[in-house]
């Protein structure tokens, strides 16, 4: 967690106070037709939004006035037509990290499948709707509402006040992107009214994406099992048959031989015919021993199958429960700039506190452009309790990412500074960090799962 207080500043400012009054808006198109919550004047919004709807994943800005619309569309299924919906409505606000916009939508979808109220996985590992129109499940909408309020805070540091409106522009245009092109979206988001930005592909989480394989995964064997048990019963019944077979021929050498001791009076001969075929009914009762013995165990292999195909069931239902309860996979930290620029013999630093697990993974990017040899970019990782690990030391004009395994659970310092000598400036003259999080990998505990189901 970052107690940083330029944060809690931000948090007091007018601006930030203007963004957290954002209103959220939950819609789609689900079994029974369209329905939206809350439902108001932006319907006919939605829908013609929807409508026009052109990739399976889609993040539309649209502005009118003073609000600013971000209306994020997933497809659930095309056959069917059914989709779902979400959007911020900001007044006077604008957020420029499209990237980001997706990343916070998509980690929303997956906390309401997680949930299984409103969206559900099916058998086969694709998503379909669980209820069929939204209204009749207003708790969840309200969780949901209050779930996507909670991330509003992690969206602050992208937010910045609406410029006026470019009148150059008919608020009629619209400007379409794919997401490869989101930088030339983020430029154009100051001038046009409305803009679209497609995403056809790796629009789920990773979690989603995972979970989604193990049900794919877990659906096959069970119908393999199924093959299997409908093969063996298949046999068996064919045993049976030959089991009934073989009785009615014990029968009729019975019969043979009661024949044969009538004979026997008439010739004397006849007695190496019965003996024969008395032995010939030993070795079928031999054989019909033997069938008997194979058919109890197909049926022993059966119950077998039939225990492995529940035991495989219940594993299921374990990797559900797990990701329903898991914590986020990741924590997400400031971005951060010196700020004594052209300011000899000075240093600027903040310093970062976090809780981290063992194994847990630290993940930044870093950049300073300063006098090479004078100037230094230093980042270091301290313990409670233990001396200060130093990680990065940098000068002149450098940038690059590093990455770090905890080895303990505990309390953790990590302090970035850009120090400065009285000499001359170079460059620059910046230092700072970015893309700063922690990683916490449940993902490979599903892996480890999924390898031991196969």
């Amino acid at each position: 967690m970052n107690f940083n207080k330029e944060e809690d500043a931000n948090k007091r400012s007018p601006l930030f106070s203007l963004f957290m009054k954002a209103t959220i808006y939950i819609f789609g198109n689900f079994a029974s037709g369209y329905s939206q919550y809350p439902d108001n004047y932006t319907r006919d919004m939605f829908t013609l939004v929807s409508k026009s709807r052109k990739s399976a994943s889609e993040l539309v800005y649209r502005r009118e006035g003073a609000l600013t619309y971000y209306i994020y569309t997933r497809e659930i299924s095309r056959s069917a037509g059914t989709f779902i919906g979400l959007c911020y409505v900001f007044n006077g606000i604008l957020i420029t990290d499209f990237t980001y916009l997706f990343d916070v939508f998509e980690d929303a979808i997956t906390n309401i499948v997680v949930k299984g109220e409103l969206l559900e996985f099916t058998n086969d590992g694709y998503l379909t709707t669980k209820v069929n129109q939204l209204y009749t499940n207003t708790e969840e909408l309200q969780r949901v509402s209050d779930y996507l309020n909670i991330k509003l805070s992690s969206l602050g540091k992208y937010a910045e006040k609406l410029p006026p409106a470019n009148f150059s522009i008919s608020n009629a245009e619209w400007k379409v992107f794919t997401f490869d092109e989101i930088t030339e979206a983020k430029d154009a988001i100051k001038n046009y009214s409305n803009i679209r930005v497609l995403k056809g592909e790796n629009y789920d989480a990773d979690a989603l994406q995972g979970y989604a394989h193990k049900l794919r995964l877990q659906n096959a064997e069970i119908k393999a099992l199924n093959k299997t048990i409908s093969k063996q019963r298949d046999e068996i019944t064919s045993l049976e048959r030959q089991k009934k077979q073989i009785k009615w021929v014990v029968f009729l050498l019975v019969l043979i031989i009661v024949g044969g001791v009538v004979f026997y009076f008439y010739a004397q001969d006849k007695i190496q015919i019965i003996q024969n075929k008395s032995e010939e009914i030993k070795h079928l009762n031999e054989e019909v021993q033997n069938k008997n013995m194979h058919i109890e165990s197909l049926t022993s292999d059966s119950i077998n199958l039939v225990r492995q195909n529940n035991l495989i069931k219940q594993k299921l239902r374990d990797v559900h429960d797990e990701l329903e309860n898991t914590i986020p996979l990741y924590t997400y930290f400031d971005t951060w700039t010196s700020t004594n620029h052209k300011q000899p013999n000075s240093t600027s630093q903040v310093t970062y506190s976090l809780y981290a697990y063992a194994g847990d993974e630290l993940h930044l990017s870093y950049f300073v452009s300063s006098e090479s040899g004078y100037d230094f970019l230093k980042i270091s990782l301290k313990r409670d309790g233990f001396s200060a690990q130093q990680l990065i030391k940098e000068s002149g004009v450098r940038s690059g990412t590093y990455n770090h395994t905890f080895s303990a659970n505990d309390t953790y310092q990590l302090t970035v500074s850009y120090s400065k000598d009285g000499s001359n400036d170079s460059n620059n003259d910046k230092a700072g960090v970015k893309e700063l999080y922690i990683y916490r990998p449940i993902v490979k505990k599903l892996r480890q799962m999924s390898e031991y189901q196969q």
